[in-house]
């Protein structure tokens, strides 16, 4: 009796131990933030989109002792147009050079909804039309869904500094509508274009973090995304933050 007694109480203690302990670990930082937006069409830059806002990031590590990490992102910027975009990523932290590096293999999802006014010619919206057909203030709704997979590669320069190397590839699925009233005159009745489609890309960043204080730093980050389809029909995005990065443990 007492031998099974031990052999349970043995089998509780190591299903303990397997259990994942959680915590509440992780660096969240937020700033202000510029952007630029470039429409392509056939691979030439047609229209810029200026832009400021805010970004957050955060990476959270939830299990004690363990590399796996949460890293949640949302973005909000307006001026020419006004856009939010918002995702989540996971990631796994791989330590080497005695942790003063680390690489992160990453996976997530991000969502994008942006509007803006334009000015298209006729050729733009179909190539049997004029080029000399212009559409004044036309409203443009673009939303995206994006899948990625990409690393984070973090090295520490100096003790305050840590620079941040940032790489996704990234598959998105756009649905982009165009709103006029004279688009009655060219066969739309509703003055509305839909248009459905597919791109990818790369997005690459770097990031740079000075802590003042073990738990604070100053952040600058610049990132830039390009996401075309098969024609070379799509977007080209920049954006630089400025930010203060809080570490709670």
């Amino acid at each position: 009796m007492r031998l099974w007694l031990s052999g349970l109480l043995s089998l509780f203690v190591f299903s303990l131990h397997a259990i994942p302990q959680f915590q509440f670990n992780g660096l969240i930082d937020a700033g202000p933030t510029l952007y630029r937006i470039e429409l392509v069409e056939d691979g030439s830059k047609t229209d810029v989109i200026d832009m400021y806002g805010v970004r957050g990031d955060a990476t959270l590590l939830p299990i004690k002792d363990s590399g796996f990490a949460i890293k949640p992102t949302a973005s909000y910027g307006k001026g020419d147009g006004d856009f939010i975009s918002y995702g989540v990523g996971i990631g796994y932290y791989i330590p080497f050079c005695n942790e003063r590096c680390y690489f992160v293999p990453t996976a997530g999802l991000n969502w994008t909804d942006l509007r803006t006014t334009l000015d298209l010619s006729g050729d733009r919206i179909n190539s049997a039309l004029p080029a000399s057909l212009i559409f004044t203030d036309v409203r443009e709704k673009f939303d995206s869904q994006s899948r990625y997979i990409g690393f984070d590669l973090m090295c520490q320069v100096c003790e305050p500094v840590w620079a941040t190397f940032i790489y996704q590839y990234a598959w998105a699925k756009t649905d982009t509508v165009l709103l006029n009233d004279q688009f009655t005159t060219i066969g739309f009745p509703d003055g509305r274009i839909d248009s459905k489609g597919q791109s990818q890309g790369s997005n690459f960043g770097l990031a740079i973090d000075y802590y003042f204080c073990e738990n604070v730093a100053a952040t600058i980050a610049g990132g830039f995304n390009t996401s075309l389809d098969e024609n070379r029909f799509g977007i080209r995005a920049y954006g630089v933050k400025f930010g203060i990065g809080y570490y709670f443990k």
